[in-house]
């Protein structure tokens, strides 16, 4: 059996086709690092990066080395929200993400302020 396409219907799925592929992977990715007070990498923070425009997000973790990244990102604006426990939690928005591109974004995160220590007495043994 031969499959016959008329001159017409090729061209214009050579058009869908070009199309499709120029559309295909239009994402941007936001890449960084999240570092202390002292500029040392946090390893294990949750970073989460919201969609400003659909407030949908998705979270990740950083690495041992206290990088994470984000990739396939829809181009458009996004916040980060990081946090992690000792440390108070840290934020940027506005942060434009373009598509072909890696931006990079690094937090910082100043620690936990030490709730004061009430002195406990041992109790005497007889």
């Amino acid at each position: 059996m031969q499959l016959l396409i008329r001159p017409g219907c090729a061209l214009l799925l050579g058009f869908v086709l070009l199309a499709a592929s120029c559309d295909w992977n239009r994402s941007g990715a936001i890449q960084g690092a999240v570092v202390d007070g002292t500029s040392a990498r946090v390893p294990d923070a949750i970073v989460m990066v919201i969609d400003q425009s659909t407030n949908s997000s998705i979270g990740l973790r950083t690495d041992s080395s206290g990088k994470f990244t984000a990739s396939d990102l829809k181009p458009g604006k996004y916040t980060l929200a990081v946090r992690k426990e000792g440390f108070q939690s840290a934020s940027r928005s506005n942060i434009v993400v373009d598509a072909h591109r890696a931006i990079r974004v690094d937090l910082s995160l100043a620690r936990d302020k030490c709730s004061p220590v009430t002195p406990v007495k041992a109790s005497e043994q007889r």
